[in-house]
């Protein structure tokens, strides 16, 4: 009776334990450099906390993070040549998250625009 307690037990914690990349919620993120500059100290925050990805020199693709929930508007800090800009996000709480996916953020630089909030953008793209 015991061996079968202990056996029922260790099913139980291994499904209730187990890791589904395919759970609802999951997305698949990287980031694509769209502008002529190098982008360097890279951090992106699409819903839950800052997370690194580096440098990224133009035309450039980042790996691919999986985040269990994110949004289409982002945070975003990086340095491009010796200035840091910051692109704030709406409100997490107002918005929609994304659905289940792979998607990828286009970061543009506009040289038209002086202040960093309007020189920097974002475009997200849903990957097929």
């Amino acid at each position: 009776m015991k061996k079968i307690l202990v056996l029922l037990l260790v099913v139980v914690f291994s499904i209730g334990c187990s890791s589904d990349d395919s759970a609802a919620g999951r997305v698949k993120i990287r980031l694509y450099n769209a502008s002529d500059y190098t982008l360097s100290n890279l951090y992106i925050n699409a819903g839950t906390g800052n997370k690194p990805f580096g440098s990224l020199d133009p035309a450039e693709y980042s790996d691919y993070r999986t985040l269990n929930i994110a949004f289409e508007n982002a945070y975003m800090q990086m340095d491009v040549e010796g200035t840091t800009y910051y692109l704030t996000a709406g409100n997490f709480e107002e918005e929609e998250p994304l659905p289940s996916g792979v998607y990828t953020y286009e970061i543009h630089i506009n040289d038209s625009f002086t202040t960093a909030y309007d020189r920097i953008s974002i475009a997200i793209v849903e990957e097929e």
